[in-house]
């Protein structure tokens, strides 16, 4: 590893450490949490999933147990992981290792903030990072096996001669199943790659661990069937075989290794850097987490460090990117309307069967932003894409509730826009509307949308942002309405939002619950006599 072309690039010389380490000590010395004061060192850091819940507080640092952490963590009590990772640091020759349930006092919420919000530093000036990528949690170890179906007879990749005696190197690899549609890759998305490990990693499917993974400067991942090196000059694996990172994550570090010239603030890098926060987005929300309140802040480290860092962060979208990136939408939201068959609606093998969403409550995100929903979450899918703008955006502001710049706002938090406003209402063909297994409405919706005395049925593609079960299209007492945000190049078809009436609040003021598609008012004078209003989304 030492010998790796990244360490004469990046030099691997000490950086900051950051603010608590774990000395892992040696043979004869149990490990230590360390509270350093400025000085330099390398360390290692450990990728993994979170402990059982009954072994949860075990696995901690409190500030109960502050001051006895500092003086002495017994190694034998630690989970099988956390003692692998301590282990490998010592055989590497590193004294620290950062381990975050141990280095965060978790039940100190102040503290909590400030080091999440800061574990940019921690992932990047880290020697090494270990990822657990077959630990399901932090009492698995690093060192799992496990099996999985194949697709057939194995297969020679590779096949040299040796030497004149006729004694060959054999490279033989098992065809395993390559992941399906809507199966999260990780990094390996090519099909000569070696899908044995990616195939059955359990740290991919770990909301934290994507920015743990892209941050790093260097990763060694564990996996069931070989070691996989990656850095950011290369992705190999230890029996040799190719090994292909996706798109995503080599442009991310190839705008990471620019930060430094006039070319990461250009518009082109700029550009990249919007679709790149995108595709992280879509990739974190397939992701588990623990808390549906860390779905900010387990994004603020990479948040960070995109080239636009400086231009105002708005819970999840960008300023400078607003118009774009408010054209999210949550895939499993989907109703059906006539424009699907018969068929359509309860067969739709490319869909992962996974909870189709729901807002989430208190003081976290404002409904126009992805982040208020706990669901899977796409930008321009499919037909969204090249919108020619009927709205205007006119301000937004979001205020922070810690100090985490990057991480939940308050409910005042707004945007401002000017745009054609039209009532609108829901109706199902059929007297009933049922709710799949995913959320979506089985029944074909219609939007009505009015123009003065006049309806317009609308043939639609409609999605809510919590899915058709949360029934946020539906409560009584309010009024709703589309806000048409503009037409699509391709067609001329009108994308809008959809806004509920916030009640009591005075003035033109709503919240969205969700975005259609009006695919019956191509070609219609949709607009004819309706003006434009300023309004404002909470």
């Amino acid at each position: 590893m030492l010998d790796h072309s990244c360490f004469e690039q990046d030099s691997g010389m000490p950086t900051k450490l950051p603010t608590r380490v774990i000395d892992v000590g040696n043979s004869s010395r149990d490990p230590h949490l360390y509270i350093t004061h400025g000085e330099t060192g390398r360390f290692a850091t450990l990728s993994h999933r979170g402990p059982p819940q009954m072994s949860f507080k075990r696995l901690t640092t409190t500030q109960n147990n502050l001051s006895e952490h500092c003086e002495r963590i017994e190694l034998d009590k630690l989970p099988r992981t956390f003692r692998d990772a301590i282990n490998i640091t010592r055989e590497l020759g590193l004294q620290y290792i950062w381990i975050d349930s141990l280095c965060i006092v978790q039940d100190s919420p102040e503290d909590w903030t400030f080091e999440v919000s800061y574990m940019t530093d921690v992932y990047r000036n880290a020697y090494v990072t270990l990822a657990a990528d077959m630990a399901h949690n932090s009492d698995a170890g690093l060192f799992v096996t496990e099996t999985c179906a194949t697709n057939g007879a194995p297969q020679v990749r590779q096949f040299s001669q040796v030497d004149d005696t006729g004694i060959c190197q054999i490279l033989v690899r098992l065809n395993w199943p390559k992941p399906g549609k809507n199966r999260h890759l990780g990094d390996v998305e090519n099909s000569r790659s070696c899908y044995a490990s990616e195939a059955v990693s359990k740290l991919k499917g770990w909301a934290w661990a994507l920015q743990e993974n892209m941050l790093s400067t260097r990763t060694v991942h564990f996996t069931n069937a070989e070691l996989i090196w990656e850095c950011g000059y290369s992705y190999e694996c230890s029996c040799g075989n190719p090994m292909y990172r996706n798109s995503t994550m080599s442009d991310f570090k190839v705008i990471l290794k620019s930060s430094s010239t006039a070319r990461f603030h250009s518009e082109e890098t700029s550009n990249l850097a919007s679709g790149i926060w995108h595709s992280v987005v879509e990739d974190f929300t397939y992701r588990d987490l623990t808390y549906e309140k860390d779905r900010l802040p387990a994004l603020s480290s990479l948040a960070r460090m995109l080239p636009f860092s400086q231009v105002e962060y708005l819970a999840g979208l960008w300023q400078n990117r607003l118009a774009d990136d408010l054209i999210w939408l949550n895939p499993l939201g989907r109703t059906y309307s006539d424009l699907d068959d018969n068929s359509a609606a309860s067969a739709r093998p490319d869909t992962p069967k996974l909870p189709n969403g729901y807002r989430i409550q208190g003081e976290y995100a404002p409904s126009w932003s992805w982040a208020s929903i706990s669901a899977l979450v796409a930008f321009k899918i499919g037909d969204l894409d090249d919108v020619i703008p009927e709205w205007r955006i006119t301000g937004a502001t979001c205020t922070p509730i810690t100090t985490n710049l990057y991480g939940p706002v308050s409910k005042s938090s707004s945007l401002n826009v000017e745009g054609y406003i039209l009532p609108v209402s829901f109706s199902s063909v059929t007297s009933t509307t049922s709710i799949g297994q995913n959320g979506n409405c089985q029944a074909p919706m219609k939007v009505w949308v009015m123009r003065g005395d006049e309806a317009f049925p609308g043939r639609n593609k409609t999605w809510f942002d919590a899915g058709a079960a949360a029934q946020e299209w539906r409560v009584e007492g309010y009024a709703y309405y589309v806000l048409v945000i503009g037409c699509r190049k391709a067609d001329d078809i009108p994308l809008a939002l959809i806004l509920r009436e916030a009640g009591s609040v005075d003035g033109e003021v709503y919240t969205r619950i969700g975005i259609v598609s009006l695919e019956n008012w191509k070609g219609h004078e949709w607009n004819a006599g309706v003006q434009q209003r300023a309004i404002t989304i909470f």
